[in-house]
């Protein structure tokens, strides 16, 4: 399974701002900065969406993705899953 941290992450902001979710630009870059989020705000509201939301746990999968990791690995791709706590 693969999780799509965006998404789920996209629902919590915009709950937190009382906002639709369609209203949050694409996400582009890492820090989230084209939500208008600051690092503070970020820590904030990533804290609240594991703990509170259990994100990680309820976050809606990829379709696919699993399946497509798999294909590559079988045609010999090397595939390194990074990530960071």
């Amino acid at each position: 399974m693969c999780g799509d941290h965006t998404a789920a992450f996209r629902a919590v902001v915009a709950e937190a701002r009382g906002i639709d979710p369609a209203e949050l630009p694409e996400q582009t870059t890492w820090d989230f900065s084209e939500w208008g989020l600051d690092s503070e705000e970020f820590l904030r509201l990533h804290k609240a969406a594991v703990l509170e939301h259990r994100m990680f746990a309820t976050m809606p999968t990829i379709a696919g993705c699993a399946e497509a990791l798999w294909r590559l690995s079988d045609a010999g791709v090397g595939i390194r899953i990074v990530t960071h706590r």
